[in-house]
């Protein structure tokens, strides 16, 4: 279902692009203006995907701290039945959104605001690549932990942490700077 929260011209001149890696939108781009994002590296992208296979068909995504939304049209592209995009920058969102409307892609919503910690969304997949300054990370990791449960977190962080004690954490890798974790978050 697409819900479209902004007034978009079809086309529309952006700064930076990034290539999708497979799916049935392999090597199309994403465009983008926005200042503040720091997209997921290709080869974490890769990889991430390599981890789960083609376990993304028919799920339902959510791609936290979206940025470029680059994670959940990776997603989409592999076969996601649908994913919530969320920013809080609402330039990030339009872009998103825009990116949306090129691929042709219709299941997504796009929320724009800051992590949403009393709305209920279903997600069997999150994406979660926060800023790396990002000061609430226990707040947000324990809001994942009540709502989540049975689902698989891609985490993205610079210094890991303090993941709750009964999370599965089923595989790591480092580039650069960029850590990230695959973790199963328990059904109880």
């Amino acid at each position: 279902m697409l819900i479209s929260y902004f007034k978009l011209p079809l086309k529309k001149t952006m700064s930076s692009k990034l290539r999708i890696t497979a799916g049935s939108l392999k090597g199309r781009h994403i465009f983008w203006n926005s200042k503040h994002i720091r997209p997921t590296p290709c080869m974490m992208r890769q990889r991430l995907f390599n981890w789960l296979q083609f376990d993304i068909r028919n799920k339902r995504c959510l791609d936290l701290f979206a940025g470029t939304g680059m994670l959940g049209i990776e997603a989409l592209s592999r076969g996601a039945a649908h994913v919530t995009f969320i920013d809080e920058h609402h330039e990030a969102c339009k872009d998103i959104e825009q990116n949306l409307i090129n691929l042709k892609v219709t299941s997504y919503r796009i929320l724009n605001q800051k992590i949403p910690t009393q709305l209920n969304i279903k997600a069997d997949y999150i994406f979660c690549d926060p800023p790396y300054d990002l000061t609430a990370s226990e707040s947000l990791l324990n809001w994942m932990d009540s709502h989540f449960k049975g689902a698989i977190l891609y985490f993205e962080c610079r210094k890991p942490p303090a993941f709750p004690d009964h999370w599965h954490i089923t595989k790591t890798a480092k580039q650069g700077q960029c850590l990230a974790y695959l973790i199963q978050i328990p059904d109880a």
